[in-house]
């Protein structure tokens, strides 16, 4: 696992935070500016005290002083309340210093505070030119590197590409600026472009050897080239370059050594120890990493994220060598030192999960501490008490988890958590498994291992739509949730326009992009503040938000009925990176678990789609019949009419009503395959037998099966036909489709609302009379970007007539109260796959605009078949609303899987239409 430490921004920041950085050279002048702000203090002269007092709290921290600068810092108390209030320059300068000083600490939560704070009141400010470019310049820095420390590295790197746009713009091309900026920039970006960040820092180093030439005896000139020299050495170590981003390590530390620049120095020693660890020379590393650690608490004392890091970094040595006992110290160590109150040593202790410095080096330390318990389990002592101490630290960090996410406040980065998230309940999901082996253990730790699979799926979904219940539930007025809804549009607005460009590299592109960034920067914060107020303001609505109940065993087994059966599976990594399936079958009295270790489930699923696109019998036979080995080896009772199924990655790209309950079919096996009759219609298909629908967890299926029917039943009805592009070609089907629809509703006496050609509008979507749809249908054209998610799109009509399109990023500002969506468009049901988040596409941003099913496509199919599909559908449910009307039951819920299993046995009996390719690729995802 890789550790990367935090600190490299800190020491970027403090060194590197303007050109004018006071860099004292002897101690009288130092002792002359303390006397001048005591001057300033009592004469009241607050601009030029606050020009000399952030100098100096950086000057002593870079210095190893700390009580100095902390006494200096406390200067800021003298400074009158009148002028915080007034949210002047001054107090923007006076927070933003609270901010340095806090990141230092190591207290993430609280700079980003104070920094928040400072950058909004800069927003305030209505005539720009009062603030200066190096004001602006610094706390656009100040907040690229306090978001990138929580993980919102979305938003992070909105604020580092500005600092970029606003050095270029406002000081100069080739000025220090320039370059702290393309350096910082670089670090953004590391972790997900690193040959971006490679060019960058390169562009960087250029700069400041330019300048050094000009300046060769410029300490923080030669401090910022040594810097840059690390982060090339990173990017180098991460391509295995070891032995080149050793001498870039070794050149920094030198440079360091020379200018007594030890926290800087102690830096560069725990690279050169992880770089010395990936070559597995132990005790290289472990020499490195002790010299760090004693540099560490010499200027910080015992606790600091960057000492957590090399505790974890000595662990990590100790367990690669299989000591684990002594990595075990290291770990606990780590976690001692990241906490505020936490002290113990014992190993089966846990701090709170609110109890932390930095909620992501805390959340690696109890991953790494659980996953050293079952190595040690499995490899050392075979006691049991190791794997139950493990689940007792996943649990913490299961909090945890919850913690950072209501951190993170861009979508993408919540769900980049997921990725993180998933290895802590992957390793809780195996080690429950196995005590649940264990007699005794049996039922507790097999509903253990069923929340670390359901806790594995779409938390991100569930946070989104439990925040839409808690400002429902908590009486926020109308008026406030439009202004929400328009703050959301321009931010999916100017977040399409900024991710149609590529990264930065022309000066046309460098002022539209300031633009672009300075006005998503500004409805993210007017977002952010926002929702402080609604959290402030309503209770209840803060309460609720964060109250989101995940599903259990007991609670699922309560609400099924006893003709439905739930399908959950979830995927595993062992350290050697071997994967392995869990299936969870869970009916009204039954919990079944067992695994799947076939090492070709991928390929036979692509297998598996591919035989039903291209129509091949034999091959659809032999691949149905794989993978309902695999995926359909439970004995479902016979009295089960409903299967509801929550896929993991992959298998979500499938329609499982196409595998069989018979399997007699092996692999290889393709002669037992009648290809001269064949006879799609006698084929077991497991829609046959069951009716299926889809979710992507249990939790978020028990809430869509506890909401009342509409006694509305009215449909939005939408199909632009005739597209201007001629990337797409015109689909004149769908007109037949949506007349075919609308005719059925009018024979019921139904409203309708039909928009075609012309008049499928954008626009039309985003009026507020859309929330008053039962169902919603979307005949067109379909595009999924599984690069970018929120670019994935459905195709439509401007207002001038031209071909538009309605993203992804556009849906989740939408405002829709439609108890069923259906997406008549290819592939509108695939998508990204991400980890622990499932498929990441159109389907989820319906979800969070309020949809509570979706139909959707896997694949493109004919119009013709499309159309008998969608009319055979929407009559079934009629019949059903018309029979719950007469019987006076009209709040009784509506089984869309019903009506589609109906749809669907209907094309499979007919000739024409019988291959699985027609009827199963639209599927119900939902109730």
């Amino acid at each position: 696992m890789k550790l990367i430490s935090s600190f490299i921004l800190i020491l970027f920041l403090f060194v590197g935070i303007g050109s004018q950085n006071f860099l004292f050279s002897q101690n009288q002048e130092v002792l002359n500016l303390e006397n001048n702000l005591e001057l300033q203090i009592k004469s009241k002269s607050w601009k030029e005290f606050l020009d000399v007092h952030a100098e100096l709290v950086r000057f002593y921290i870079q210095n190893g002083n700390i009580d100095k600068a902390k006494k200096i810092l406390s200067k800021l108390d003298e400074i009158p309340n009148a002028i915080y209030k007034k949210k002047s320059t001054l107090a923007i300068k006076a927070t933003h210093t609270k901010g340095e000083f806090a990141l230092y600490e190591g207290d993430i939560s609280k700079a980003l505070e104070f920094f928040e704070e400072a950058y909004i009141s800069s927003q305030k400010i209505k005539n720009k030119e009062e603030l200066p470019a190096q004001l602006q310049l610094e706390l656009n820095k100040s907040m690229s590197i306090a978001l990138w420390q929580t993980g919102n590295l979305s938003s992070a790197r909105s604020f580092a590409e500005q600092s970029v746009l606003i050095a270029q713009n406002r000081i100069g091309e080739n000025s220090q600026e320039v370059a702290d900026a393309y350096n910082n920039f670089g670090l953004i970006l590391t972790s997900q472009l690193p040959k971006n960040a490679k060019e960058y820092y390169q562009m960087s180093q250029q700069i400041y050897e330019k300048l050094q030439k000009e300046s060769p005896n410029n300490k923080e000139l030669n401090n910022k080239l040594a810097y840059t020299w690390i982060n090339l050495g990173i990017i180098l170590r991460e391509q295995k370059s070891y032995v080149l981003a050793e001498d870039y390590f070794k050149k920094a530390l030198n440079s360091f050594e020379n200018s007594h620049n030890e926290l800087a120095k102690a830096f560069v020693l725990n690279n050169l120890g992880q770089n010395s660890f990936l070559q597995n020379y132990f005790e290289q590393a472990e020499n490195y990493e002790m010299q760090a650690l004693k540099i560490y608490q010499n200027n910080y004392g015992k606790k600091h994220p960057d000492i957590a890091t090399v505790y974890n970094q000595l662990g990590t040595i100790y367990e690669a060598k299989e000591k684990f006992s002594k990595a075990l110290y290291f770990y606990q160590n780590a976690i001692q030192a990241n906490t505020l109150k936490f002290q113990s040593k014992k190993i089966d202790t846990n701090p709170l999960p609110t109890d932390y410095l930095n909620a992501d080096i805390l959340l690696l330390s109890l991953s790494l501490k659980a996953r050293t318990l079952e190595r040690k389990y499995n490899e050392k002592t075979l006691l049991l008490n190791d794997l139950k101490d493990a689940i007792e630290v996943l649990l913490v960090a299961d909090k945890l988890i919850e913690n950072i996410r209501n951190l993170r406040i861009n979508k993408q980065d919540k769900i980049a958590l997921g990725n993180r998230a998933a290895e802590i309940y992957e390793t809780g999901l195996r080690i429950s498994y196995t005590i649940s082996e264990f007699p005794r253990q049996k039922q507790k730790y097999k509903e253990q291992t069923f929340y670390f699979a359901e806790r594995n799926k779409a938390s991100v979904l569930l946070a989104a739509i439990a925040d839409t219940k808690a400002k429902h539930f908590a009486g926020i007025p109308d008026s406030l949730l439009e202004k929400e809804q328009t703050i959301q549009t321009q931010i999916a607005y100017f977040e399409q326009q900024i991710q149609s460009y590529p990264i930065l590299n022309t000066s046309v592109q460098d002022s539209v992009l300031l633009y672009l960034r300075s006005q998503l920067i500004n409805y993210q914060s007017q977002a952010k503040e926002f929702t402080n107020l609604l959290e402030k303001q309503y209770p209840n609505y803060f309460s609720l938000k964060y109250n989101t109940q995940i599903a259990d065993i007991p609670k699922i087994q309560e609400k099924l009925d006893d003709k439905t059966a739930l399908l959950l599976y979830s995927q595993t990594y062992n350290q050697q990176d071997n994967s392995q399936i869990y299936a969870f079958l869970v009916t009204q009295n039954k919990l079944e678990i067992n695994t799947i270790t076939e090492k070709e489930l991928e390929s036979d699923l692509i297998y598996f789609r591919n035989s039903i696109e291209y129509q091949s019998y034999e091959d659809f036979v032999e691949s149905s019949s794989l993978l309902s080995q695999q995926l359909l080896f439970f004995d479902i009772p016979s009295s089960i009419r409903k299967v509801v199924i929550i896929p993991e990655g992959n298998m979500g790209k499938i329609p499982f009503e196409a595998l069989f309950t018979e399997k007699n079919i092996k692999k290889g096996s393709k002669k037992n395959i009648d290809s001269q009759n064949e006879d799609y219609s006698k084929l077991p298909f497991l829609i046959k037998k069951q009716k299926v629908s889809y979710s992507y967890s249990a939790t978020l299926f028990l809430e869509k099966n506890e909401i009342t029917e509409s006694t509305n039943s009215s449909i939005f009805l939408f199909a632009p036909i005739d597209f201007q592009s001629n990337a797409l070609s015109n689909l004149k089907g769908t007109a037949d489709e949506v007349k075919q629809i609308d005719s059925i509703f009018h024979q019921k006496e139904i409203s309708t609302s039909l928009y075609t050609y012309k008049k499928a509008d954008k626009a039309i979507l985003f009026s507020d009379s859309l929330k008053n749809y039962r169902f919603i249908h979307l005949a067109t054209h379909g595009k999924v970007n599984e690069e970018n998610p929120d670019l994935s799109q459905i195709f439509l009509t401007n207002t001038d007539g031209s071909t538009g399109s309605l993203f992804a990023s556009d849906i989740y500002s939408l405002q829709v109260g439609a108890e069923l969506v259906m997406m008549s468009a290819c592939e509108t049901g695939l998508g990204k796959t991400s980890k622990g988040e499932g498929i990441v596409g159109l389907t989820r941003a319906w979800f969070y605009a309020g949809a509570d099913n979706l139909a959707v496509s896997l694949w493109q199919v004919s119009d013709e078949a499309t159309n008998k599909l969608a009319t055979i559908f929407y009559a079934a449910n009629l019949e059903k609303i018309q029979n719950n009307l007469e019987k006076n039951t009209a709040f009784q819920k509506i089984d869309y899987s019903n009506s589609l299993q109906k749809a669907k046995l209907s094309l499979l009996e007919s000739k024409k239409f019988a291959a699985p390719y027609y009827w199963a690729a639209f599927i119900l995802i939902g109730k």
